[in-house]
């Protein structure tokens, strides 16, 4: 997460390649904020099916180790990984929109120049 840090900001266009291993590193930090979320659950409410013994030993295992604890800060770490690489996405579809909507504006410049430039032709023929 560290080497991508940079595509939070002054995204290049050499960076732009990034873009598919990006979109893979967002969708892994979504499948694992799902994963945490099971889990928070799980540890919240033990599954009905087991037996009353069954639930209290779970129960007091995860006290012993501190595993809603653990979970919550599984969870905030997950959050910044999340939102780094959504923000690199943002970021990186930006700059893409952007040289798309140069090309676009300057072709349609050329293309008026060259128009202006027939007329003047034209013009001048007369």
């Amino acid at each position: 997460m560290t080497n991508d840090a940079a595509l939070t900001h002054d995204v290049q266009r050499t960076a732009l390649r990034e873009q598919s291993r990006v979109n893979g590193m967002t969708r892994q930090f979504k499948t694992a904020r799902i994963f945490v979320a099971r889990m928070d659950i799980a540890l919240q409410r033990p599954e009905p099916k087991l037996s009353t013994a069954t639930r209290r030993l779970f129960g007091e295992l995860a006290l012993q180790a501190d595993l809603i604890s653990r979970v919550r800060v599984l969870d905030d770490a997950i959050e910044v990984g999340e939102d780094l690489y959504e923000l690199a996405n943002d970021r990186m579809i930006e700059h893409r929109n952007y040289l798309v909507e140069v090309w676009i504006e300057t072709a349609i410049l050329l293309a008026i120049l060259a128009e202006l430039a027939v007329l003047l032709v034209d013009f001048s023929s007369r």
